[in-house]
C-alpha cells in the first residue's frame, strides 16, 4: 500500500488545520473547561444525527471518564479590522444544526470550538433550547 493511500485511511489526511490541532492536544483544554475530566477518547466524526430536514456530523466526540459524551464542532475565528468577527462560511449552517442537534438529543453535550489564533481557543455551550450560551472561556495552550 502506497503512502498517500495508508495516509487516506487516517483521520488527519480529512481535517482541515484547526480540527488537526483541536485533534491532536487542543482537546485537553475543552476538557479542562468541564471540570478537569479526563478525556477517554477523542474521535474525529464518529456519528451522523438525522435531523428534521438534512442530517448533521459533528467534528469530535469525547467521551469523558464520567461517561458523559460531549459532541464538538470547531471552527476558526478571526477579527477582520473594523474589529467584527469572522467564523467562516459555513459557520451558519453549522450553528443551525448544531442547536437542532443539541434539541433533540438532550443527553449529549454539544460544543463550539473556536481556534483565534496563536493556539488559543473559545469554547460555547451550545444550550439544548437551541439558542448558544456564550461563556467567556479562553485557553492559551502550547
Amino acid at each position: 500500500m502506497s503512502k498517500k493511500a495508508l495516509a487516506d485511511l487516517t483521520w488527519e489526511s480529512k481535517m482541515s488545520a484547526p480540527e488537526r490541532a483541536f485533534y491532536n492536544s487542543d482537546y485537553l483544554a475543552l476538557a479542562d473547561e468541564l471540570g478537569r475530566k479526563r478525556v477517554e477518547a477523542c474521535v474525529y466524526e464518529p456519528v451522523s444525527f438525522k435531523l428534521p430536514g438534512g442530517s448533521y456530523t459533528p467534528d469530535f466526540m469525547l467521551l469523558l471518564e464520567d461517561g458523559r459524551v460531549v459532541f464538538v464542532e470547531v471552527k476558526v475565528e478571526r477579527r477582520t479590522k473594523s474589529g467584527r468577527y469572522f467564523r467562516g462560511r459555513t459557520y451558519r449552517d453549522s450553528r443551525s444544526k448544531i442547536a437542532a442537534a443539541a434539541a433533540v438529543n438532550p443527553w449529549f453535550t454539544f460544543y463550539w470550538a473556536f481556534e483565534t489564533g496563536g493556539g488559543s481557543w473559545r469554547f460555547e455551550l451550545v444550550e439544548r433550547e437551541g439558542g448558544v450560551y456564550v461563556e467567556d472561556r479562553r485557553s492559551n495552550r502550547r
